[in-house]
């Protein structure tokens, strides 16, 4: 769960294998992805989201 506050994967680097969200609730705050790298076939899985109203 994301709950307020900031979570920054900014300037991060993905290197292969599998990101999953799909089970990740957001309720508030803000989730950055400013500049990431991705290498070697990273694969991401948002699922459905739970992103409230209005965010």
């Amino acid at each position: 769960m994301f709950s307020r506050g900031t979570v920054d994967f900014g300037s991060a680097v993905f290197s292969g294998g599998t990101v999953t969200f799909e089970r990740a609730t957001l309720t508030g705050g803000t989730v950055t992805f400013d500049d990431p790298t991705f290498r070697g076939g990273t694969v991401f899985e948002w699922g459905p989201l739970s992103v409230p109203a209005g965010a």
